[in-house]
């Protein structure tokens, strides 16, 4: 599973896909044991389980033994449609050994990769990285508030004028309230601003608790009455609501502190469409071609 995890960070950090081989998977075989023998060659689980990781997102969800039968039959027909291409000298085909060089790099990439992030990324780094993101996060203020939803803004007016008066807030939200929170006298428990549209933060975050808005609030979703409860300073998310996100900051990390050394251990130039170099090696062109033109 943890394999698994660190090829898909992989992906996300490289902007790929997928991986190009799936190495592991919750499916977890005892033994290797031979699934099927194709002219005398055994193939075996492990076989299945890669195969089975190879699927698009929606099969992968679908336990592997209901997709046992047809993942077998799938082996069986691309090994006998593999020898009979290695028969046919596909090997030799050039296209073909471009394709398997390509092949080859990703594969090295992704386990490679896939290696440093599974054995970097411990439990103890990503504890660490939580009561650092923890310490380093500003204090997020809560509210929690009631509201009154009508269509027209004559209607809201009109509430407010009510409450005013003295009718119970809940009791008018249950009586005329046509948001889902109605029912439950205009409840919305506590939300963050940046979980409301704007104009209704806007004016619950100006109120105090015990505040009613003294004038109705326009969203796309009609005129709201407000009451402010309570007001509070949110609690950090948990270690086990943060640990993806560590996990896929902590391994973009490692990609990126990688690939800086290697390309600052290797000299690396690079062409635009037309053939002609970009980058720090346009640069160095450029000079050399002056330097020679000096010479002249």
């Amino acid at each position: 599973m943890k394999r698994m995890a660190a090829v898909a960070v992989l992906a996300a950090c490289l902007g790929t896909a997928g991986p190009v081989f799936a190495q592991s998977s919750d499916a977890k075989p005892e033994e290797d044991k031979v699934v099927a023998i194709v002219g005398g060659e055994e193939l075996r689980m492990s076989q299945v389980v890669m195969l089975h990781n190879q699927l698009p997102q929606q099969y992968r969800q679908i336990p592997l033994p209901m997709l046992f039968p047809q993942l077998v039959n799938q082996l069986v027909d691309r090994k006998l449609l593999a020898d009979a291409a290695a028969k046919n000298g596909i090997e030799e085909n050039e296209e073909y050994r471009q394709r398997m060089a390509f092949l080859r790099e990703a594969l090295l990439q992704e386990t490679y990769i896939a290696n440093l992030i599974e054995t970097q990324i411990t439990e103890e780094r990503l504890k660490a990285d939580y009561e650092k993101m923890i310490a380093e996060m500003p204090p997020v203020e809560e509210v929690r508030a009631r509201h009154i939803l009508v269509k027209e803004e004559e209607d809201a007016k009109a509430i407010i004028k009510e409450i005013e008066a003295g009718a119970d807030f809940a009791e008018t939200a249950k009586a005329k309230s046509t948001g889902p929170s109605g029912p439950n006298g205009g409840d919305l428990n506590f939300f963050k601003r940046e979980q409301m549209v704007k104009p209704f933060a806007d004016a619950a975050f100006a109120m105090k608790p015990g505040d009613v808005s003294k004038q109705p609030v326009k969203t796309q979703f009609g005129w709201h009455i407000i009451k402010v409860e309570e007001r509070r300073e949110g609690t950090p998310p948990s270690f086990a609501e943060s640990v993806d996100e560590l996990r896929t900051k902590g391994a973009r990390q490692i990609v990126t502190a990688m690939l800086e050394k290697l390309r600052g251990s290797t000299e690396v130039q690079t062409f635009d469409i037309e053939g002609k170099p970009t980058g720090a090696g346009a640069d160095e062109t450029a000079k050399d071609k002056q330097d020679d033109k000096k010479t002249e």
